[in-house]
């Protein structure tokens, strides 16, 4: 039994290191060496969640999103409390266009880890996208903070509010987002448009050449 125990050591370490050159492989974009050493690995253990979810990342890098779903999918079959995996479908889903499916991804992976702020932010996006604007303005509460990882929040909900037609706020929270990284040009435009809808047309022209 010890050989055996030993056996099983010596093959998780193995696929460990395989796991690791794949995901090199992957992020020096050599995404065909990255999908052989990863169905190498499936080949052995069809079920590693980790080889699964990898594959799904190179097949989305192609753009190759049914791809991606799919093996996004079984890795979540073979273990379904992976909250970076979960966003990572969700992504695919959005790509998709299947919002109100990545939406239910996102909100697995906050249960699952309710700090999770790209998660919290996709799903905000996700609930606009579904034409929820207000229930993306209550996701976002929780991501509203006074430093620049805080911003983007800030620029969501200003849409958020725009879509609720409470142009006033909207501007506030353009405003407060580019306090918090100043200069960032799709939320100047953003912030000129909402100021132009809530009738103080006047102060757009400066921020659109401030675009151009």
């Amino acid at each position: 039994r010890p050989q055996g125990r030993d056996m099983q050591l010596a093959e998780s370490q193995a696929i460990g290191q395989k796991l690791g050159d794949a995901m090199a492989l992957a992020q020096a974009g050599r995404l065909d060496a990255a999908e052989a050493s990863l169905r190498q690995i499936l080949i052995a253990a069809p079920d590693h969640h980790d080889a699964l979810q990898l594959l799904g990342m190179v097949a989305r890098s192609r753009g190759d999103h049914v791809a991606a779903i799919a093996l996004f999918d079984r890795s979540l079959a073979v273990r379904p409390d992976q909250p970076h995996v979960l966003n990572n479908f969700g992504n695919s889903l959005t790509d998709r266009g299947r919002h109100a499916e990545a939406a239910q991804a996102y909100e697995r992976a906050l249960a699952l880890k309710p700090g999770y702020a790209d998660a919290r932010m996709n799903l905000a996006l996700a609930r606009l996208a579904l034409g929820q604007p207000a229930s993306a303005r209550d996701t976002l509460q929780p991501a509203l903070g006074t430093g620049p990882d805080h911003a983007r929040a800030w620029a969501t909900l200003g849409q958020a509010l725009g879509d609720m037609k409470q142009g006033a706020r909207a501007i506030d929270a353009y405003r407060t987002a580019l306090r918090l990284r100043p200069g960032h040009l799709p939320w100047l435009h953003n912030l000129a448009v909402a100021l132009r809808l809530a009738g103080r047309a006047g102060e757009a022209p400066p921020i659109f050449r401030e675009c151009a």
